[in-house]
């Protein structure tokens, strides 16, 4: 299946370039070959470039093709002109349990970062090892992935026991972004912080990754949550104010990437990410690390890392317009 999608990939790059510049919409805007355009994962190989573009312009046009949907384009553009005028944290602030209406006061209503600590304590998910994960659920089959950014990842299947001899044996796959298998499910709450209707399993993952691992700069359309179980995590992130300088292309119509690596910086190649700014944030077992939608955020694992984080329910789109969370 996988051979016959990229053919049909393959295939379907002439037909695809001739509709974008035939397409009267685009007049006016000067030559335009897409740079990266990827249709709901199927045209992952897919390449036509759109370098030309301005932000604003490109969106449109990503929204034209079906790649976004133009109400998350015009989000994305009112999320970014609103960070424009406002200044980013010097650092990330690391507060104990709050109410939920402190939270959404401070944190949530402005759409800024925050590591909460101590609100899993208790959770049962915590007392998770590398020895617990293999007598309890080593039989559970996961994806695991390998590569850099999202237009070059391969993928496999295989046990969390497998996966753990692996990453002893020194293998560079990453368990990555499966959702938590029924099993164990029980040993996972909810963050008390948002209404418990956004929250569902589907949208709960779990991450184990071996030393060096971890996730390109990207950004999600969707809250997020970040639960550190087992392990330490290096997070590098960005306001939405920096797009401009993280050489961006939309993977779906909630995930977008970078070309650029701040892990890794090459201001040879990308220029203008010498103008990003940058908060870093070391998490710990039991740190909750909140990631507002739209914040680019690049992680590495130091060591064997056990994660879970909660994708929420509604997308940005669905919240409060960013002119009325703009707080205090």
């Amino acid at each position: 299946m996988q051979i016959i999608l990229q053919r049909k990939a393959q295939s379907e790059i002439p037909q695809l370039g001739a509709k974008v510049k035939d397409n009267k919409m685009l007049s006016g805007m000067g030559s335009i070959i897409p740079d990266s355009v990827v249709n709901k994962g199927i045209w992952s190989s897919l390449v036509v470039g759109l370098g030309a573009l301005g932000l604003r312009q490109r969106r449109l046009l990503l929204a034209r093709l079906g790649v976004i949907g133009p109400h998350d384009a015009e989000f994305l553009a009112d999320l970014e002109s609103v960070w424009s005028h406002r200044a980013m944290p010097d650092e990330i602030s690391r507060v104990g349990p709050l109410s939920q209406d402190e939270f959404h006061v401070r944190f949530a209503r402005c759409g800024v970062p925050v590591v909460l600590t101590g609100v899993a304590r208790d959770w049962p998910v915590m007392s998770w090892t590398s020895s617990f994960l293999r007598e309890r659920y080593g039989s559970v089959l996961l994806r695991v992935r390998k590569g850099g950014d999202y237009d070059k990842m391969a993928y496999a299947s295989m046990t969390i026991t497998e996966y753990l001899q692996g990453v002893e044996r020194g293998e560079d796959f990453y368990m990555a972004n499966n959702p938590v298998p029924s099993p164990m499910r029980a040993d996972i709450a909810f963050p008390p912080y948002l209404d418990s209707a956004r929250y569902y399993f589907e949208g709960t993952r779990l991450w184990i990754g071996g030393d060096n691992s971890g996730a390109h700069l990207h950004r999600d359309l969707t809250d997020n949550f970040l639960l550190t179980v087992l392990g330490r995590k290096k997070i590098l992130l960005a306001s939405p104010s920096q797009t401009a300088a993280l050489y961006t292309w939309e993977v779906h119509s909630e995930l977008t990437s970078c070309k650029f690596s701040a892990l890794a910086p090459d201001y040879v190649r990308f220029p203008k990410a010498r103008k990003a700014r940058w908060l870093t944030v070391e998490l710990v077992p039991g740190d909750l690390l909140y990631i507002p939608c739209g914040w680019y955020h690049q992680v590495s694992n130091q060591g064997l890392v056990c994660s879970v984080n909660f994708f929420l329910r509604s997308s940005c789109a669905e919240l409060p317009r960013w002119h009325d969370r703009k707080g205090t």
